[in-house]
């Protein structure tokens, strides 16, 4: 093997608008990669020289190339009907009625998810809570 041929791109995207989201070159017209490395962005005529025999070359044609992006958001509507409801899922630390303080002995007071699965979906009774049997 050829120690040149490991340092050779698999793949030259080139006749693009690539953009940097560099200060320094902003825009680019190709983009030299191996594997999940970039290995060069630049003009087209000096990242094309870095191609190999094996070297994959796409044509953009203009098309442009932007950086990956993590895109972390809220659809808003669902989001809000979120919050009005209560969670049920979660079991947090029981609270004083009294104080509001948690209690590590639990004060008497069911979780909100232990109250869900006996009142409403064992049809059992919570004791101590003074909740009826819901039967």
């Amino acid at each position: 093997m050829n120690i040149g041929s490991l340092l050779r791109p698999d793949l030259i995207l080139f006749g693009g608008n690539l953009i940097t989201i560099d200060p320094a070159q902003p825009r680019a017209q190709a983009i030299a990669i191996r594997g999940e490395t970039i290995l060069a962005v630049g003009a087209d005529a000096d990242v094309l020289s870095l191609a190999g025999a094996g070297t994959r070359r796409t044509d953009l044609h203009g098309m442009t190339v932007v950086p990956g992006f993590n895109d972390a958001h809220n659809h808003m509507v669902f989001f809000g009907q979120q919050l009005k409801g209560v969670d049920l899922q979660t079991n947090p630390a029981p609270l004083d009625r009294g104080s509001g303080n948690a209690c590590p002995q639990g004060c008497g007071v069911a979780p909100a998810r232990d109250l869900a699965e006996r009142l409403w979906l064992r049809q059992q009774p919570v004791a101590g809570t003074g909740s009826p049997d819901p039967t």
